[in-house]
């Protein structure tokens, strides 16, 4: 499985935990600030304090700094955290690789996961939902963007990880509730017309022959940026394997 120094040696290799691919990073990390940023800005909730549980090198801080005046940043790649301090020095942005560190005082209004929690074993899962669980204020939002699969189609890598069914089960065991299921894109199964806008640009297939410089990396995220922008599209209506879950406690529902 994952392990801290797997995440070390990507961010190592590749100056952050995304996927490897330069030119498919570059969009796919702009639809999902573009996603998360849209789905913040419609949550009804005190927004104090927050948690990005899965920094990364802390791209997604930078789209809670708007929204909360105490942000908490926490990941196990101490490589990434690095990067994210120099990013953030600031007072009201707390980073740290040690989740002991972290005291949240008062309790989170908001804990935002993005492709973390999927690449939990299930047993790993369990422990990980019962501890945020335990830091989340009683009327506070778990907002989670993650990919689980369906039993019928669980392969062999990913066997101790948790299916759609069990991700579920482990929320209502730790009295949590499912209050919207928000679909997003999936450039394979579920392109969208930002995703073949991006992918048929011509400049860019020029640049892609030099996919690992900074200068491409650039005009792959500007131009990315833009045709999300534009054509609003990777929230989908249709049903989708990759969602955005927001997620409060049950006593807080009623």
């Amino acid at each position: 499985m994952f392990t801290k120094e797997y995440w070390n040696k990507r961010a190592q290799t590749y100056g952050h935990t995304g996927h490897a691919e330069p030119f498919y990073y570059c969009f796919d990390q702009q639809a999902r600030l573009y996603a998360v940023n849209e789905v913040l800005e419609s949550l009804p909730i005190t927004k104090n304090t927050v948690l990005d549980f899965g920094c990364g090198a802390g791209d997604f801080i930078d789209i809670l700094k708007p929204h909360f005046e105490k942000i908490y940043a926490f990941d196990i790649s101490e490589v990434v955290v690095a990067y994210a301090k120099q990013r953030f020095d600031q007072p009201n942005i707390v980073i740290s690789s040690d989740y002991n560190e972290l005291i949240y005082d008062p309790a989170l209004d908001l804990i935002l996961t993005v492709t973390v929690l999927q690449s939990l074993t299930k047993e790993d899962l369990e422990s990980i939902v019962k501890t945020l669980n335990a830091s989340l204020s009683e009327t506070g939002v778990l907002l989670c963007m993650e990919f689980f699969r369906e039993a019928d189609i669980r392969g062999n890598e990913n066997e101790l990880k948790a299916t759609t069914n069990e991700w579920k089960n482990i929320l209502a065991q730790n009295k949590l509730k499912i209050i919207r299921e928000i679909n997003f894109y999936n450039p394979v199964t579920q392109p969208t017309k930002s995703w073949y806008s991006y992918n048929t640009n011509l400049y860019l297939k020029i640049i892609k022959l030099f996919k690992k410089s900074g200068f491409a990396q650039a005009k792959f995220t500007e131009v990315a940026k833009k045709l999300i922008k534009k054509h609003k599209d990777v929230l989908l209506e249709k049903q989708s394997a990759f969602k955005i879950y927001h997620i409060q406690k049950e006593n807080s529902c009623n």
